[in-house]
């Protein structure tokens, strides 16, 4: 018969332990590395180069000030450089700002107040709706509105559930296309998307752009030519058709969509040159009404796009192959390709979802830069001293924004059990998840079978209920990410 302390001693060997990588990790990420990574995205404007940043924790070294008083506020010193380069001017820039030190791991004290930042949900990939198809980056969405339709070639032959998609971005709704013919041109983009391309109709491809006469497209529809019964036949504009391998455009819902965002492009703009100068002028009319400035103008969209991915998001899509985020173009590829199979996803289960306490924390410096990028690229008259006005921050002002977040909560724990009273909070609601919780749908708020061993189920916020709750101590939340919760002892 077993004792009682050989008892304790069997159960304690079954008994699921607290994950204390998870319970710590907001005293272990690496507040640096967000920062850097917010700087490198401010590299979109094509004058400005990051160079360096560096985090003084030890207040008696601060510089900023000549004393920071630690019986009333504990902080560290930021200290980012830039250099702008503008035709033959060049400076460097260097500018310090305090952030916030966490004390006893989850606290921030500041003013002689004891706050704590609770953790936040927010998307880990793409979010769709049935309006908008989206992937979040560091300085802006990359956004596809699209429409479910289907159309018919000229013979009639119908093709089904297909989706037009306009790729949102720089407040123009455009033709994906559009980017890609201007950077690529026809051809190489047709080839990049996964097709063969041909202007002669005797080679053997999968997508034409061919000048016909009507009376030669009626021949071969009556006497059954093989070059029209096995592909589909389009008439972009006068005796311009496209054709189409029926084997290869009929797969799925890409090809179609592919097929029929190519057509919509070529009658749209009715023009067929595989001359990206000529594309260049095209994308740029749709941004600029100045004809003289419109391959410019295009060259910048053209820049600004390739710099929307940032390494930051790269790193969060983990589970996407290392070909398909090399660059802005490999992930809009990547995304239409794989619309079918996230179109009908359940952006509640936590799968998709991740976690961040310092990204939100630092926030108002990335919607800083971010807004200054967006007048940066907007502006006409652009000068050194434009340039130079992107950092004007203060000393203070990160701090004085988080103080203002609703996310920082005033500590007010009556006892010593931080662990549930600080630690493991956590809520769907702020900046970048939902920002507003008086008027959110119940299926925002209902209890998702994913939350299961990972949220505390009997613990939620009165005035935000199904918004705000408590992480279980269990959970695996490395790297950001919820990882299942696996007890082989247990489950044995």
């Amino acid at each position: 018969m077993l004792t009682q302390a050989g008892i304790i001693s069997e159960m304690s060997d079954l008994t699921q332990r607290f994950n204390k990588k998870s319970i710590y990790q907001r005293s272990n990420e690496d507040i640096k590395k967000h920062i850097e990574d917010i700087c490198q995205a401010l590299e979109v404007i094509e004058y400005i180069d990051f160079l360096g940043c560096e985090i003084e924790d030890d207040e008696s070294k601060i510089t900023r000030f000549q004393k920071v008083n630690i019986d009333t506020s504990r902080l560290s010193e930021c200290t980012i450089r830039f250099k702008i380069n503008y035709k033959d001017e060049s400076t460097e820039i260097e500018r310090k700002f305090f952030i916030p030190k966490l004390v006893d791991d989850y606290f921030f004290y500041i003013n002689n107040v004891t706050y704590f930042p609770i953790w936040q949900i927010v998307d880990k990939g793409v979010f769709v709706t049935p309006k908008l198809y989206s992937l979040k980056t560091l300085l802006m969405p990359i956004r596809f509105m699209y429409k479910r339709l289907s159309f018919s070639d000229i013979n009639e032959n119908e093709l089904e559930q297909i989706c037009d998609f306009k790729l949102n971005l720089f407040k123009q709704k455009i033709n994906f296309l559009y980017y890609f013919f201007a950077e690529f041109g026809i051809e190489e983009t047709v080839e990049y998307m996964g097709y063969t391309f041909s202007n002669n109709p005797e080679e053997k491809a999968d997508l034409y752009i061919l000048s016909a006469e009507e009376n030669d497209i009626r021949e071969m529809k009556e006497s059954d030519d093989p070059f029209f019964t096995d592909y589909y036949w389009f008439n972009a504009y006068k005796n311009i058709y496209i054709r189409a391998r029926k084997e290869k455009f009929n797969r799925d819902l890409f090809d179609k969509s592919f097929l029929y965002s190519f057509i919509d492009i070529i009658s749209t703009v009715k023009r067929t040159e595989d001359d990206i100068e000529v594309w260049k002028r095209v994308l740029g009319k749709i941004f600029t009404k100045s004809t003289n400035t419109q391959i410019q103008k295009a060259e910048k969209v053209l820049f600004s796009l390739r710099r929307i991915l940032d390494e930051r998001t790269k790193r969060l899509l983990s589970d996407i192959e290392d070909y398909d985020k090399e660059d802005i173009y490999a992930i809009l590829r990547w995304m239409l390709q794989n619309f079918s199979k996230f179109q009908y996803q359940d952006n509640m289960d936590l799968v998709h979802k991740r976690i961040q306490c310092w990204e939100y924390l630092l926030q108002p410096l990335l919607r800083l830069f971010s807004n200054a990028s967006y007048r940066i690229l907007n502006t006409r008259n652009l000068s050194l001293k434009t340039l130079t006005s992107v950092f004007n921050i203060g000393s203070n002002f990160l701090i004085k924004k988080i103080l203002n977040n609703e996310l920082i909560r005033y500590n007010s724990c009556v006892n010593n059990i931080d662990l549930f009273g600080a630690c493991l909070k956590i809520t769907f609601k702020g900046a970048g998840g939902i920002s507003d919780g008086s008027d959110i749908a119940d299926r925002v708020r209902k209890v998702h079978k994913s939350y299961i061993g990972q949220f505390s189920l009997i613990s939620t916020s009165a005035g935000e209920p199904g918004l705000t709750t408590t992480l279980t101590p269990f959970t695996d939340i490395s790297g950001g990410m919820f990882h299942p919760i696996k007890n082989e002892k247990i489950n044995n």
